[in-house]
């Protein structure tokens, strides 16, 4: 669903919040890490625990960003010095929306389009680490600057109910 495109934090955000408060009290510390909307719901819950403090770290691997309305409240909440965006050289979901900002780096991947938002296309060198990329490609280009652009003329509710239609345009045939 693209709940994710407006101006409050999802139901599943508020519930994972609620969550991380309850059970990393007795913590100093915490990093937190996610793949896709895995990845925007661990910079959400960075920015809006009880204790936000206790993050050190969060790495977000190809997630969507925020609508314009989400950032305009919440981002001052959302510490970007922490964040890690790992995007494939091809993203097309993690350039949905609106990035919070953070460290950014692009892997290559093994397929193309969508296909590379599986992690499992991610090249890695003998040693596990990703191989990088010095910039984003063209296609991930586009997909910011397109986004960008509709966020930018639609209301929130409006691009709620039209971002299904979007994504389904970039899905896999074969998934």
């Amino acid at each position: 669903d693209a709940k994710f495109a407006g101006s409050e934090p999802t139901d599943e955000e508020k519930w994972l919040i609620e969550r991380v408060n309850r059970y990393t009290g007795d913590y100093d510390s915490i990093d937190l890490s996610g793949h896709s909307q895995g990845g925007r719901e661990a910079i959400t819950i960075s920015a809006m625990m009880d204790d936000p403090d206790k993050v050190r770290y969060v790495v977000s691997l190809d997630g969507p960003g925020y609508s314009k309305e989400f950032l305009e409240i919440y981002g001052h909440l959302i510490d970007t010095e922490k964040i890690l965006h790992v995007y494939p050289d091809e993203s097309i979901v993690g350039h949905i929306l609106h990035s919070p900002g953070g460290e950014v780096i692009y892997v290559e991947a093994n397929s193309s389009l969508i296909s590379n938002h599986s992690m499992s296309t991610w090249r890695v060198d003998e040693n596990g680490n990703f191989v990088q990329m010095h910039d984003a490609n063209l296609i991930s280009k586009i997909t910011r600057a397109g986004t960008e652009y509709l966020t930018s003329k639609l209301s929130p509710e409006v691009l709620e109910e039209t971002l299904p239609y979007i994504i389904q345009l970039t899905a896999d045939p074969n998934d």
